[in-house]
């Protein structure tokens, strides 16, 4: 009788597992809080300045981070500024210092720029400034002041034309028969004492 032949070990089959990536959340969507003062956009002369200030410039980048601790979109970033009207605070203390260090990221240049936007006086320290401007963004009110004169351009001169320049005609010089006409004037008159000297030009 055949010996029975032993039986082989069989491997264990392991799970295999699939990387699947995490889906990545979607961004939240920036909601502007309701504060205590006027929205910029309702202040005429901020309105007036930030619009002034283009979409992509460094001013718009660091008004936005201070306002919302986030970059901006280019084609909103404006209009969320405008539409700020005071921080709204959970915890007033804590929320203040983060301001001001947002505040201090901010180049000297730029951020006398923002609070020249803000229509707050520029000068003084850099902490002088700073307290200032988070004053104003605490409640955003109108300085009273009127709205600024627009410059207007002098008129140019169209491609091409040239300005005219009034031409002053020189003295003529006197002909050989100018002066025989004043010689015999001359003589005519001391002739005829009593005459006129429209009657003598007519002789």
């Amino acid at each position: 009788m055949a010996s029975e032949m032993p039986a082989r070990p069989t491997r264990e089959r392991k799970a295999v597992e699939v990387f699947a990536p995490e889906a990545k959340s979607a961004p939240t969507q920036l909601i502007v809080p309701v504060g205590a003062g006027s929205k910029l956009r309702d202040i005429p002369r901020v309105e007036h300045f930030i619009s002034s200030l283009k979409p992509d410039s460094e001013e718009v980048e660091a008004f936005h981070k201070i306002l919302y601790n986030r970059p901006g979109k280019r084609r909103t970033a404006k209009k969320m500024i405008l539409d700020f009207s005071g921080f709204v605070h959970e915890d007033k203390e804590k929320d203040l210092e983060r301001i001001r260090t947002r505040i201090g990221r901010v180049k000297g240049t730029i951020l006398r720029n923002v609070v020249s936007a803000c229509d707050l006086q520029v000068s003084g320290t850099k902490d002088e400034v700073t307290e200032r401007l988070v004053a104003f963004l605490e409640k955003p009110e109108s300085s009273g002041k009127a709205m600024p004169k627009s410059k207007r351009k002098a008129a140019t001169p169209a491609k091409g034309k040239k300005a005219k320049k009034a031409k002053i005609a020189a003295p003529r010089a006197k002909t050989s028969f100018m002066f025989f006409c004043d010689e015999q004037r001359q003589i005519v008159a001391e002739k005829n004492p009593g005459m006129a000297m429209t009657a003598i030009a007519k002789l």
